[in-house]
């Protein structure tokens, strides 16, 4: 599962062979400027990977066709350069790919460890100066409200709802996604009626719902139950932990066992 940015380079990058048989030209020249524009936007104008890529594709002195040397084979020169943009996207692809990889461990490392300590911040946030008014924790949609504004203090990127496609041709949406990290987090308060094996069926239909979601790699469900609603979390960890078409998930159950 690649993110937009990746798929853009592999289909500039696949362009490269009618770069060729074209030549140079306009074709070529709004190729190469989309090029810089995704390194660029990736990176920023002023970081030193950016510089690099952009030196490698304006290189100071570039070879222009010269009619009245008819032995130069500028063709030759020129597919030889493509050559060399493709070994060198290849090369960022993979380094960019791998970047993704280990952003997304970190991340996920941090967001399990806010999910864990979320009972210690709903205690703390209770604790008003002279007994003001603060968020009482009456379902999951005041879970979810809390839950978004810590997660905005540490991504930017972080939508709330957001809408998956069903196979029946509806569609639902799942509670936070991450798109950049490729992590969901769906939101579950156990409550009179929501228990064990409720919420164990409600947990499994979910997973397969959100498996078509193709930008999450990893799904958590994040389980608040400070009123001690569900009898047996060990089980319903150990049931819908696991892995389901590529996609990672997890149960965090608050408070801890």
């Amino acid at each position: 599962m690649t993110n937009k940015r990746t798929e853009i380079i592999k289909a500039l990058i696949s362009e490269i062979p009618d770069l060729k048989i074209m030549g140079q030209g306009d074709t070529f020249n709004l190729w190469r400027d989309k090029v810089d524009a995704i390194f660029r936007k990736s990176w920023g104008e002023d970081s030193a990977k950016y510089k690099e890529i952009h030196q490698y594709l304006y290189p100071r002195f570039f070879f222009m066709p010269n009619p009245s040397n008819e032995r130069h084979d500028y063709g030759k020169e020129f597919r030889a350069r493509l050559d060399g943009y493709e070994t060198k996207l290849k090369a960022l692809l993979f380094e960019m790919e791998i970047e993704e990889e280990n952003n997304g461990k970190d991340a996920l490392s941090l967001i399990i460890d806010i999910l864990n300590g979320f009972p210690k911040f709903a205690l703390q946030i209770n604790k008003r100066h002279k007994n003001r008014h603060s968020i009482d924790f009456n379902d999951e949609y005041d879970v979810q409200d809390a839950l978004h504004a810590i997660l905005l203090l540490h991504f930017d990127n972080v939508k709330r709802e957001e809408p998956i496609p069903h196979s029946a041709g509806a569609s639902s949406s799942i509670d936070f996604l991450l798109r950049r990290e490729k992590i969901g987090i769906e939101v579950k308060m156990p409550r009179k009626g929501l228990q064990d094996n409720t919420l164990g069926a409600q947990l499994a239909e979910d997973k397969e719902r959100y498996k078509k979601e193709i930008d999450c790699k990893t799904l958590i469900f994040f389980i608040y139950d400070p009123h001690h609603f569900i009898n047996n979390p060990s089980e319903i960890i150990q049931d819908i932990s696991g892995e389901v078409y590529g996609m990672k998930v997890m149960v965090v159950y608050c408070p801890s066992l």
